[in-house]
C-alpha cells in the first residue's frame, strides 16, 4: 500500500487539493517498461477536508486521518462511501488522573495545536481558537484518549458506539478485542505503565461499511 498525503512545508502559493491531483495524474501517466505487480498496488490518501476527501474517494483506495475527533470519522465514511479504506490513528495514554494525563496529553499536542494546517482542521472539527491556543480539556479529551485499559477499550473512534448491525453481537468481540489487542500489543507486553503513549489504528475495511451506520467496525494491530 502506497500512502500519500502533504506535510507542513510546501511552497508559498501551492493549492494542496491541485497539487495532489497533479501528482496523481502523473502517477497515473508514468509507463514503464517492468512488469506490473500481480497484486496492483494500493493507494490511500492523507485526507481531511472534504474536498481531499472526495479526490481520495475518486482516485484512491481510500484515506488516513491523524488526531481527528468522533465526528470527522463519520464525515469521512459519508464522503468517502461505504467501500473505501479508512484508517484511523488515535493517540492512547495509560495515566487515569486527569490533570497528570491532560498534562501529558497536552505536551502530545503542542506541536499539532501550533502548526497552521492543523490549526486549519481543527476549526473546521468545531474547536474555538481560544479551545485551540490553550489546548482546552474538550479538545484534549477528544484526541487523546486516556484512562486505564478498560476505560481506553470502550472509546474506540466510532459515532455509533456499538449500536449498529456489524458492532453487535459477534461484532462487539471483535470491536473490543482488536482494540485491546492493538493497546497491549503497543504496551509491549503485560500491564500497560503509566504516561506511556501509543498510537493505535482503526480501519474499516473495503466491502464492510457496518450497514453504513459505523465507520469503524474492526480495529488492527500496528507493528
Amino acid at each position: 500500500m502506497l500512502g500519500l498525503g502533504f506535510g507542513g512545508g510546501q511552497g508559498p502559493g501551492t493549492k494542496r487539493l491541485a497539487a495532489m491531483t497533479a501528482y496523481l495524474d502523473e502517477m497515473d501517466a508514468v509507463e514503464t517498461p517492468n512488469p506490473l505487480p500481480k497484486t496492483p498496488m494500493r493507494r490511500i490518501m492523507a485526507a481531511y477536508g472534504p474536498k481531499m476527501l472526495e479526490l481520495a474517494r475518486e482516485r484512491t483506495a481510500g484515506a488516513q486521518t491523524y488526531h481527528v475527533n468522533v465526528a470527522h470519522t463519520a464525515q469521512a465514511r459519508e464522503i468517502l462511501g461505504p467501500d473505501a479504506f479508512l484508517g484511523v490513528e488515535h493517540a492512547v495514554l495509560f495515566e487515569s488522573d486527569p490533570d497528570k494525563a491532560r498534562a501529558v496529553a497536552r505536551e502530545h499536542l503542542n506541536i499539532y495545536l501550533n502548526s497552521p494546517y492543523n490549526i486549519a482542521k481543527f476549526r473546521r472539527l468545531g474547536y474555538s481558537e481560544e479551545e485551540i491556543a490553550g489546548g482546552s480539556d474538550r479538545i484534549v479529551d477528544d484526541l487523546v484518549f486516556w484512562g486505564d485499559l478498560d476505560t481506553i477499550v470502550e472509546k474506540p473512534p466510532c459515532p455509533c458506539r456499538g449500536r449498529s448491525r456489524s458492532c453487535r453481537g459477534a461484532g462487539d468481540r471483535d470491536r473490543a478485542g482488536g482494540v485491546r489487542d492493538a493497546v497491549l500489543a503497543h504496551a509491549r507486553r503485560g500491564t500497560p505503565a503509566p504516561g506511556r503513549q501509543h498510537l493505535i489504528r482503526g480501519s474499516c475495511g473495503s466491502g464492510d461499511s457496518c450497514g453504513g451506520s459505523c465507520p469503524m467496525r474492526t480495529w488492527r494491530r500496528r507493528r
